[in-house]
């Protein structure tokens, strides 16, 4: 199993410099350490913490490379009012089936203050929203996804993605764990952490994979009940 330290503290001084400094100007003149602290350590992280998830779940698909299982660092400002060109963090993720597809996925941040993990979908297609709901409604496979998110919340992470006001009409009778589900256009739990000299060492590694243990069943849900269009 490949070891991974923790992050450098560079990582952290590069991110929290970049948060200060956000432009093209100075992260050309920090742009090696954009290569080794970011991108490399970024590389590092999704190495060993692939090996860990695949443990979870053998079909999870880890790839370390910008574009990849790491998120770019240039934000999309096309349609943007924040026209800060570069995001003041590290995103990785991790899914299963066809990339451009996938329904959930397990993922990690680090920002210049907080350490995230968790899984889940970040926002439902709407041509999948439909599936989202029979599966919720399900007698069988709505009574799982209530019990997974109430044990989560239980372990005191947070349940995300409840963006409707209202329950959608025409679900017939259902329990409020169901109703409150359905009011969900999104659906992932995550555990969130300050960021400390821990982060410079392995236990950020076993930190993470822990929370990607509590939030399995919610991604493996997803991916059974939630199904994927063929990649284009």
């Amino acid at each position: 199993m490949s070891a991974f330290d923790g992050f450098p503290p560079e990582t952290t001084e590069f991110l929290v410099g970049l948060s200060e400094n956000n432009s093209k100007q100075w992260f050309d003149t920090h742009r090696a350490d954009y290569d080794q602290y970011w991108v490399q350590a970024g590389k590092d992280f999704v190495i060993a913490a692939g090996e860990r998830l695949q443990g979870i779940r053998p079909a999870v698909s880890v790839e370390p490379r910008v574009n990849g299982s790491l998120f770019r660092i240039n934000r999309d400002i096309r349609f943007s009012k924040d026209k800060t060109p570069y995001k003041d963090h590290l995103d990785v993720w991790f899914w299963e089936g066809a990339r451009k597809t996938a329904v959930s996925s397990f993922f990690f941040r680090l920002t210049p203050t907080a350490v995230l993990a968790g899984a889940g979908s970040h926002g439902i297609d709407r041509a999948l929203l439909a599936d989202y709901r029979r599966a919720v409604v399900d007698p069988v496979q709505g009574s799982r996804i209530a019990e997974t998110v109430a044990a989560i919340e239980s372990a005191d992470l947070e349940v995300s993605g409840e963006t409707l006001k209202r329950t959608p009409a025409g679900v017939g009778d259902v329990t409020e764990a169901q109703a409150r589900l359905l009011r969900h256009t999104a659906l992932s739990a995550f555990a969130e952490r300050e960021v400390g000299k821990w982060v410079h060492s392995p236990e950020v590694l076993d930190w993470a994979e822990e929370q990607w243990k509590q939030v399995a069943p919610l991604h493996a849900w997803l991916v059974e009940n939630v199904r994927q269009p063929a990649a284009a």
